[in-house]
């Protein structure tokens, strides 16, 4: 009898024993998660920073800005970028562009198109100069005559990295290169449609690893086949756009904004 009951209480005393250690062991982990939801911020404000947008798909339709939105607005690019003159509702003075450049020559000293002779300026630091809080960018198309899509790529990222050093605090935007006209495509093989969508699918994923927003405005143009609607361009140029796409273009840039 004495045996029996020595067995049973130390049957009770292992059970009791494994249970407080059980509990033991929940409230240190349940502490630890309370400890990381209330005293470890840092990190968790971290997390939702980078979580607050979604860099890896395009702009999303939004409310449609007015005019004035792009008061602290700066466009930068080449030929198409400089053709927003007289074809925008933004001053001249936000445009920053200039005829055939690459992108790397606008990470450098280039001859800026406008009204009046502007002379050799650093174009990044012009744009430090209005001081923007947001930078759309529009560059590629004179690159792709015998740039790789890593060349570009390359370029582009180190545009975006000075841009992003000299300009901290502005929105950067990165404007897809626009395909050309059936005619171009066909006739001058180093202006490829299905290259330009690569390079645009390699500046999407470079958009979403640096951070910045990208614009879709590649399709805007299209036509069915893929190519630069001849609405929107002279036939045998198949590059430039006229007044109608300029205005389709603004439209675009009114309801995509972040």
């Amino acid at each position: 009898m004495k045996v029996k009951s020595k067995a049973f209480f130390i049957t009770i005393f292992s059970f009791v024993a494994l249970s407080g250690l059980y509990f033991i062991i929940i409230g240190t982990k349940n502490g630890a998660e309370n400890f990381k939801a209330k005293g470890d911020t840092t990190k968790i404000s971290s997390k939702t920073t980078c979580k607050n947008y979604d860099y890896s798909t395009p702009v999303q339709e939004s409310k449609q800005a007015s005019s004035d939105y792009f008061d602290d607005a700066v466009f930068f690019g080449d030929s198409l970028t400089y053709g927003m003159i007289g074809n925008f509702f933004v001053d001249d003075e936000n445009i920053i562009a200039c005829k055939g450049a690459s992108i790397k020559a606008m990470t450098g000293k280039v001859t800026l198109s406008g009204k009046e002779d502007k002379g050799v300026v650093n174009a990044i630091g012009k744009v430090v100069e209005q001081n923007p809080k947001k930078i759309y960018i529009m560059l590629g198309i004179n690159g792709l005559a015998w740039m790789t899509t890593q060349q570009v790529i390359d370029d582009y990222g180190e545009l975006i990295d000075k841009m992003k050093l000299a300009n901290p605090n502005a929105k950067i935007y990165i404007q897809s290169i626009f395909p050309v006209s059936e005619y171009k495509n066909q006739s001058d093989n180093r202006y490829d449609n299905v290259k330009i969508d690569k390079i645009n699918n390699a500046l999407l994923n470079l958009a979403c690893k640096k951070e910045v927003y990208y614009l879709d405005t590649n399709s805007l143009l299209k036509d069915e086949a893929g190519n630069l609607s001849n609405r929107f361009t002279n036939i045998y140029d198949g590059i430039h756009i006229n007044k109608d796409a300029y205005n389709l273009w603004y439209d675009y840039l009114c309801n995509h904004t972040v």
